[in-house]
């Protein structure tokens, strides 16, 4: 059996197929299998987050999927009972280096389980890079997606769908800096049998009503030697549990496993050209051409403010052919108020101004890891107020937020709301306005005064006269 040690030090091509142990090219179908007619495979374990907003997991997420009973647990136990290959998903393993101290207990333990296998690193959410290479210009190369799924650009395995590829596919991979990749037959060039994992695929549907008994001995009887297969690479499309009750069965009907080595190069590899990438893929791309262009104008640091938006684009592009493809991209292109889930302005929610002039205090956040600088804009909507700073240019350093004091002066008394909103120096909005109701009681110093003033007079006045009294009647 051969094995792929020590997945993060490796820098060689991974076409998922078997060096020694399961030669290159190998076909034919074994009929009438049995146990006493063994057959060695290799199959492909991904553990990759559900697609979600494309962000970060929070600590639930990742409880109810690493906790024992969750799938990414059953999975794991999966690959460790068989010696099959792991695939995991970066997004999952920087969201729990995101979380820090508050990562649950049950993820951790699970991450060291699934970290003994040496599992091959996917980038963030599993994309098709072959599909975003076809859709737009748009360089996705190594250093930038490393640097999105917080790992090193030698640590990275892409695993194209295979549903869209082009003759000078590898080659594009290798121009942007990879040097490992699972790819498909579908694609011409031996590896990952398109033929056999479609054929496992409905019996770990979680939709399916096959017995696991009776999936599995229909399936073996495809089976031949050192053939590749996978699970679905969308983890909607498969049940965890009917996954390992098929390869449990397999294992009884004298199927073994060999874990994928990864070999041969990316840069001599012409593929067939297959498929189309459907123009919602593209105009995805074309949103985040057109946002990278406002980021520009409030940042130095494009990529570190563009980060959420990539990794979505990039979960968008891991299956093009889910149901939910097109509605899932309609929404990616529509949402234009994504900037401000990361740079936000906030104010109180009432404000009582009880003199002629205030210092009206309000807070921008900056929730990205990239300098970012933001003209705030304060107007009043009736004349009773003036603002008279209406913009000020504020900087805000990483993961922080910073307070300021817009100066307003007072003409009458009464309510009003002042508008906040966030723009580029260009002018270009940033998120949506926000509001703050504004309650002015100004000259209340005054009439106090004159009050308190006449109380203390009237007091002397009736002090003075009992004084006056009191002498006549000494007198």
């Amino acid at each position: 059996m051969v094995r792929a040690h020590g997945a993060r030090g490796l820098v060689a091509i991974l076409f998922a197929l078997l060096t020694a142990a399961i030669p290159v090219g190998t076909t034919g179908t074994i009929a009438g299998a049995t146990t006493s007619n063994p057959v060695e495979i290799g199959l492909i374990v991904p553990i990759i987050a559900d697609a979600g907003d494309g962000f970060f997991l929070d600590a639930d997420e990742l409880d109810a999927a690493a906790a024992p009973g969750g799938e990414w647990f059953v999975l794991t136990e999966m690959a460790k009972n068989h010696g099959l290959t792991v695939v995991l998903d970066t997004r999952i393993v920087a969201s729990i280096d995101e979380l820090g101290l508050a990562v649950p207990e049950s993820v951790s333990r699970w991450l060291a389980e699934v970290e003994l296998l040496d599992p091959l690193h996917l980038p963030w959410g599993n994309p098709d890079l072959w599909a975003l290479a076809i859709a737009s210009e748009r360089v996705f190369d190594a250093e930038t997606v490393a640097a999105l799924s917080g790992v090193s650009p030698r640590e990275l395995v892409v695993w194209p769908s295979g549903d869209v590829s082009r003759k000078n596919s590898l080659r594009t991979l290798y121009e942007w800096g990879y040097s490992k990749a699972l790819v498909s037959d579908s694609a011409g060039t031996g590896g990952i049998s398109r033929a056999l994992s479609d054929e496992l695929a409905p019996l770990v549907s979680p939709d399916s009503t096959v017995s696991a008994t009776a999936g599995a001995e229909s399936l073996r009887g495809s089976l031949s030697q050192n053939a590749v297969l996978t699970l679905p690479r969308n983890p909607e499309s498969f049940d965890a549990k009917r996954a390992a009750d098929v390869v449990d069965e397999l294992s009884e009907m004298g199927v073994t496993f060999s874990t994928v080595a990864p070999t041969s190069t990316l840069d001599n590899v012409t593929l067939s050209d297959v498929g189309a990438v459907p123009p919602l893929l593209a105009e995805a791309l074309e949103a985040v051409n057109s946002d990278e262009e406002l980021v520009a104008a409030i940042t130095a640091d494009r990529d570190e403010l563009l980060a959420n938006r990539l990794r979505g684009v990039m979960v968008l592009s891991r299956d093009l052919s889910a149901p939910r493809f097109d509605t899932a991209a309609q929404l990616f292109v529509a949402d234009t108020s994504w900037l401000s889930s990361v740079v936000s302005i906030s104010l109180a929610s009432e404000y009582t101004v009880l003199s002629n002039a205030a210092d009206v205090p309000l807070s921008v956040s900056n929730n990205s890891d990239a300098l970012v600088t933001v003209l705030v804009k304060v107007r009043a909507t009736s004349a009773i107020v003036q603002v008279d700073t209406p913009i000020v240019a504020v900087t805000i350093e990483p993961r922080s937020n910073v307070r300021i004091e817009v100066p307003i002066s007072t003409v009458a008394n009464g309510r009003t709301m002042l508008v906040a909103s966030l723009v580029s120096e260009s002018g270009e909005a940033i998120g949506g306005e926000v509001t703050l109701p504004v309650t002015v009681q100004a000259e209340w110093e005054a009439v106090t005064l004159v009050i308190f003033g006449g109380v203390v007079v009237t007091i002397l006045a009736i002090g003075a006269r009992r004084t006056v009294r009191r002498r006549r009647a000494v007198s």
